[in-house]
């Protein structure tokens, strides 16, 4: 340290003037005082990076100098006493007052240098460990106040005991100050329970990060009225979006029905959800189906398990840090669940070690569910899934311009979900409506010939000449589809109808064709799939027009021409 600044502190002038001799030799740049009054106002006016320090002196000898220096410095700055006391008691006593080392008189120089070298070295040294800990404080301070913010975000955005509906219970501990496990739960449009249980790949912040995305879509899904099976797709497709490839999204989305007699389980990579009887026995597993969300070559459909439900039945769901809290792996885990909520959480809370992963149980309790009344439920939902007849209505509008820009198709049918639940007449319409709505658009509104599709090769030049011309937004008119709840017979009914202002196309060939169940023709088949499923299609206005009537009366007619 060349550049350092030392305080000589004696008040014998010729021991000052030896000492400033053979410092300033070695190019260190030197401060004299000539007794600790001195030493203390020099030291309070700028800084030194060591003191050499004698004894014996007139007012404050150099023990208490050294001890003032030392306060004032928070001990930083190494004091040397250049002395020439040899008794051990006196040497005893430099180190006691707060000084570093020692050189005794008379002064040999190497010894002299040897030593102040070394005690700058050690003082810088210090310095940097000093400066790298108050930065080190300082970054820790930071990351707690980040942890503290993102834990005040996640828990706005998800569920915890005491904002969860009734009949749900929780108790969640993250492995940090924040972890990746999530908790989301509410009651749809339809008055059915739905609970998403999640665990994300890793701990902390990284882990965290992912719920708030999840979080958001799944709030606004679920108050739209999505089904399970569609709100899981679309967190799949947005966590392959956006997770890094090491991460995923373990999670089992649970809902109960409004009547609270049946249950629905899709299971992405997470710990079995067990369904237990009253007594804690394990009634049934929903294992894992597919791997986690956000894994690209995992993607494909979740397949639903269902069961009924009896009373005093419980659900239950844990992470995997579950498994990580108890000896003996999975079924001790399952073993602890099956012993009821509040067993479980009194023997969690009592462990002594520091957890090895975030940990989460979940537990719903069927009897305390809120269960609307049959005929509310009835409304939401309709009976089975069924719509309430003529109480709703769906268009949608579009010309070639407008189909290029994608199928606008998937967010109808979301809807079509909110109106008419989840069972057969909700899926039915869907591919009635979709088979119709693309019959439309090819025939009509972009002049294609339906007999280029009876070969392969055929085949595959159709739907280039189709892809091109949507691309390019040719056709000629607009397509209009309709659908809306009907009345009408022992159930309520849906009644699509789809309409375009093209120049139609030969739709009693078309009939023909739906009406030859042995026909090996592409073309054909999608209008022979509505005539099946709807049983009462009819063309009309040159095939510009089209009505379907699925549910309700709806029936065993099936396609005709009504002029």
């Amino acid at each position: 340290m060349l550049d350092a600044h030392l305080l000589v502190v004696d008040d014998e002038a010729p021991n000052r003037r030896l000492l400033e001799r053979l410092l300033t030799a070695s190019g260190w740049r030197v401060t004299l005082a000539e007794d600790g009054e001195a030493a203390l106002a020099a030291f309070a006016r700028e800084p030194f990076d060591l003191v050499l320090m004698d004894v014996r002196m007139p007012g404050l000898d150099g023990y208490e100098t050294t001890r003032r220096l030392k306060a004032a410095s928070q001990g930083l700055v190494p004091v040397l006493f250049v002395t020439a006391l040899t008794d051990d008691r006196d040497l005893a006593a430099c180190v006691e007052c707060g000084g570093d080392d020692f050189v005794v008189k008379p002064i040999r120089r190497a010894t002299l240098l040897a030593k102040v070298h070394a005690w700058l070295r050690l003082a810088e040294q210090q310095r940097t460990i000093e400066a790298q800990r108050d930065a080190l404080l300082v970054r820790e301070a930071e990351r707690r106040e980040e942890h503290r913010l993102a834990a005040a975000m996640l828990a706005a955005v998800t569920d915890s005991s005491a904002s969860l509906p009734a009949g749900f219970s929780a108790w969640q501990r993250p492995m940090g100050e924040i972890g990746g496990d999530v908790l989301l739960a509410g009651v749809t449009p339809r008055g059915t329970h739905v609970c998403l249980v999640g665990d994300f790949t890793g701990h902390g912040v990284p882990a965290a990060l992912g719920i708030l995305p999840v979080a958001a879509d799944f709030r606004r899904r679920l108050s739209r009225g999505d089904s399970p099976a569609a709100i899981l797709g679309a967190l799949d497709d947005q966590l392959s979006e956006v997770l890094p490839p090491q991460m995923f999204l373990a999670a089992a989305l649970i809902e109960v029905s409004a009547g609270r007699d049946r249950v629905r389980v899709w299971n992405a990579g997470l710990p079995p959800v067990l369904l237990c009887a009253p007594d804690g026995r394990v009634k049934y597993r929903f294992e894992a189906s597919r791997p986690p969300l956000g894994i690209a070559l995992g993607r494909g459909p979740l397949p639903e398990q269902t069961r009924a439900l009896a009373p005093g039945e419980r659900l239950v769901a844990f992470s995997d840090g579950l498994i990580g809290e108890t000896e003996g792996g999975l079924e001790a885990a399952e073993a602890l669940a099956g012993q009821g909520f509040r067993a479980a959480r009194a023997h969690l809370e009592a462990a002594t070690s520091p957890p090895a992963d975030d940990t989460l149980l979940v537990e719903i309790r069927v009897d305390e569910l809120a269960e609307l009344p049959r005929e509310e439920a009835g409304a939401l939902a309709g009976a089975g899934g069924e719509p309430a007849g003529g109480r709703w209505r769906l268009a949608l509008t579009v010309d070639a311009e407008s189909l290029a820009g994608g199928n606008p198709l998937p967010p109808l049918n979301d809807l079509l979900q909110r109106f008419l639940g989840e069972g057969a007449l909700a899926q039915d319409t869907a591919v009635v409506a979709g088979e119709l709505f693309q019959n439309a658009v090819d025939y009509g509104l972009l002049g294609l010939e339906a007999a280029h599709r009876d070969d392969p090769e055929g085949l595959e030049r159709y739907h280039k000449e189709r892809a091109a011309r949507l691309q390019a937004g040719e056709g000629v008119g607009r397509v209009t589809l309709t659908l809306h709840g009907a009345s009408g017979g022992e159930a309520p009914g849906v009644v699509v109808e789809v309409a375009q202002s093209g120049p139609g196309f030969d739709y009693a060939e078309a009939l023909a064709k739906a009406q030859d169940t042995g026909q090996t023709h592409a073309h054909g088949r999608g209008l022979r799939l509505a005539s099946q499923l709807s049983g009462d299609l009819a063309f009309s206005a040159g095939g510009r027009r089209v009505r379907a009537r699925l549910g309700g009366s709806a029936g065993g007619e099936g396609a005709k021409s009504v002029e």
